[in-house]
């Protein structure tokens, strides 16, 4: 079996193994990876609310809070915690 992602005329790995790069192994795990494996939905697939969260960068903007603004860590992380717990508020999980 040949590993390689075919587009026309193009077969990435080969051109890749011809240049001798050191790229080629992960080239081949990459390439079987996506050809050969399912495809998995991302876990917040599954909770409206973690997508939510996802969707407003919560985390990325306690991040960029930290780093451009200097902010303390523990600061950006107690608000960024508020509004999740306020996002998750809004979607409750019901117990059966």
């Amino acid at each position: 079996m040949q590993f390689g992602a075919e587009y026309g005329d193009y077969n990435f790995v080969a051109l890749i193994e011809e240049s001798g790069s050191h790229m080629t192994h992960w080239w081949r795990a990459m390439d079987s990876n996506f050809r050969f494996r399912p495809t998995v939905p991302v876990s917040w697939a599954y909770n409206p609310g973690y997508a939510h969260v996802q969707n407003e960068h919560v985390w990325q903007t306690a991040w960029a809070d930290i780093m451009q603004h200097g902010r303390r860590s523990q600061d950006a992380a107690d608000e960024a915690f508020k509004r999740v717990e306020e996002i998750f508020a809004k979607y409750p999980i019901s117990q059966t």
